[in-house]
């Protein structure tokens, strides 16, 4: 199985999953940073409206909900603006 990481912890993902989907099935819902309280953020629409899971992908912020992941890829929480 494929792996990514995702703050140290390797998380294995099938083909056609998203970052968010491989994350929920590893038990991780807090995907992103409050950047006025620093309290995690889960994803809610999981169709890229609502923009609250972005993270840090190689120093790149894109959607975790909408973002394939790739074999070694480095993942980290994001921080949102405005929340």
């Amino acid at each position: 199985m494929k792996v990514f990481m995702f703050e140290g912890k390797e998380i294995p993902f099938r083909e056609g999953q998203t970052i968010a989907g491989a994350l929920f099935q590893a038990g991780i819902y807090g995907i992103s940073l409050s950047k006025k309280t620093k309290s995690q953020v889960g994803s809610f629409c999981m169709t890229g409206d609502c923009c609250s899971c972005y993270v840090n992908v190689q120093n790149e912020m894109v959607l975790a909900c909408q973002t394939p992941p790739k074999e070694g890829m480095i993942v980290m929480r994001g921080e949102l603006f405005g929340i």
